[in-house]
């Protein structure tokens, strides 16, 4: 068996590697498998407003059972140095990217830095490890986190999961709105890729931020026309608009991210968040979910789900779920391609079967306040079918002294979610590197399935990696709420493989 673990930062592959096709069927892991090398990742923030996001960003690197040497570079930057970092087997490498002198400012892709447009970060390693991307505003308004998938796991088929932006009449359906974004990047250094094409389904105005040039913006015309964008480059989506369900083709495999500047969920409550998170490709969706429910003891309501179809036609099953609302008429069937539901999670989870593949992202609620604990995330839930025997994965426990972020804070909380079958839950493990610990009590089931909530100690737990093992498999979500910030990521699944 090999351990995998997704990591959400998507590029472009060689061209002998070009596996990822729209309408590919999902293929389960097995341990026959073959194994995607891991040892490749880029990242871009979305440069959402210089005085209001992502002015802090931070980088998680863990390696598996071997050590590895890490480098972390900014291609766009003439000149720029490359840092190394060497981390020991199933250890935690933290890198804050604003401690980096000033490589770090013009990544997020702000106005303030237009002539310098940098766009993204390169994560390359020796040895697997899984990289995960954490991003705040500059005064701790809002935060995100989310797995970076490496280059093999890029696709060229993508459907957005989202939310709507916040609109400042608390109105869903008038402006002003906030912002939604969509992110594009593929690997400048792949030679046999002269330009990217993205196609998506509906009109939207590109900002085209290339390397070190200023971001222009090219509008997509009724009815969408490709729009091409050449090596190295990021193309931005920025749309005051509820962008769920949006189908995304490109005729090389590339990375898809997302944000929102501010969502208020449910819409019209009276605190809001950001969301950030890499967009995972159509042919890795699945049929069978358990979505778990966190608890926020400062939000009204319980966490929200939302589920997109791929294909027309498709039918949910869902246990443990209320339902909220639908872009469309909604009677357990999704009867559109880019069709979605959304449902507010009871406490025991969720669990969603499709007789289609589908997507599923689950969200952290509004708090009712900036001073409450937590704050709108999202995460990307991975399917069952994508559970693996062991994972490697640390939370973000940020030291007292990091700036325009509150998870410095020590009402901070950090929390890992290890779902596996009810059956064989008992036999879950963990390993602080100190510490074993068998979970053989604390789950909550749902439908053979079940998940177990691990609270992270903000000072004994700073700076550790922890190994959960479970030979009949596993998924593992981290979580996080901080003043008026919280994150959300899919830590460990069948995405990608390490420790082979």
């Amino acid at each position: 068996m090999k351990n995998i673990i997704i990591c959400l930062a998507c590029l472009i592959l060689p061209q002998k590697n070009r596996a990822q096709v729209v309408g590919t069927p999902y293929i389960p892991y097995t341990a026959a498998t073959p194994t995607i090398q891991v040892t490749d990742f880029w990242v871009t923030f979305p440069g959402i407003n210089a005085s209001t996001f992502s002015m802090f960003g931070q980088l998680n690197i863990v390696t598996g059972d071997a050590a590895a040497n890490v480098i972390v570079a900014f291609p766009g930057s003439v000149g720029v140095p490359t840092f190394a970092y060497p981390v020991a087997a199933n250890s935690l490498q933290s890198v804050d990217l604003s401690a980096l002198g000033p490589y770090y400012a013009p990544v997020y892709g702000n106005s303030a830095f237009v002539g310098g447009v940098q766009s993204v970060v390169h994560v390359t390693s020796d040895k697997p490890v899984s990289v995960y991307a954490f991003a705040s505003s500059n005064n701790a308004a809002g935060a995100d986190a989310t797995a970076l998938l490496p280059v093999a796991a890029w696709g060229k088929g993508y459907c957005r999961l989202s939310y709507a932006p916040y609109s400042g009449n608390n109105n869903p359906t008038t402006g002003p709105y906030t912002n939604d974004y969509e992110m594009f990047t593929y690997d400048k250094l792949t030679p046999d890729y002269p330009s990217l094409t993205v196609t998506p389904t509906a009109p939207s105005n590109f900002s085209l931020a290339p390397f070190i040039i200023a971001p222009t913006i090219v509008t997509i015309p009724v009815p969408p026309t490709p729009i091409i964008f050449e090596t190295g480059h990021t193309a931005i989506v920025s749309e005051p608009i509820d962008r769920t369900g949006r189908f995304i083709s490109t005729d090389y495999p590339c990375a898809y991210f997302t944000a929102n500047s501010d969502v208020q969920i449910p819409v019209s409550t009276t605190s809001g968040g950001v969301l950030f998170e890499q967009n995972v490709p159509i042919n890795q969706w699945g049929k069978k979910f358990l979505v778990p429910n966190i608890p926020e003891p400062a939000a009204a309501e319980n966490n929200r789900l939302r589920v997109v179809a791929a294909t027309a036609g498709t039918t949910l099953s869902v246990t443990g779920a209320t339902f909220i609302t639908s872009n469309a008429a909604f009677s357990g069937t999704l009867a559109n391609a880019g069709d979605w539901a959304e449902y507010s999670v009871n406490a025991g989870g969720a669990y969603i079967e499709s007789n289609q593949p589908v997507g599923v992202a689950a969200y952290l609620v509004s708090t009712g306040s900036s001073s409450n604990t937590g704050a709108p995330s999202m995460a990307y839930i991975p399917p069952i079918e994508q559970s693996i025997p062991k994972a490697t994965v640390a939370p973000f426990i940020l030291p007292n002294t990091v700036a325009n972020t509150n998870f410095g804070n020590a009402a901070a909380t950090h929390t890992m979610v290890i779902i596996t079958k009810t059956a064989t839950k008992g036999a879950t493990t963990i390993d602080d590197g100190t510490t074993t610990t068998t979970l053989s009590s604390g789950w909550t089931d749902n439908s053979g399935y079940s998940y177990y909530l691990w609270n992270f100690n903000n000072t004994a737990d700073f700076g550790k990696a922890f190994k959960v093992v479970n030979s009949a498999g596993i998924i593992v979500l981290c979580s996080g709420q901080a003043p008026g910030q919280s994150y959300y990521y899919n830590a460990a699944s069948g995405t990608s493989i390490i420790n082979p």
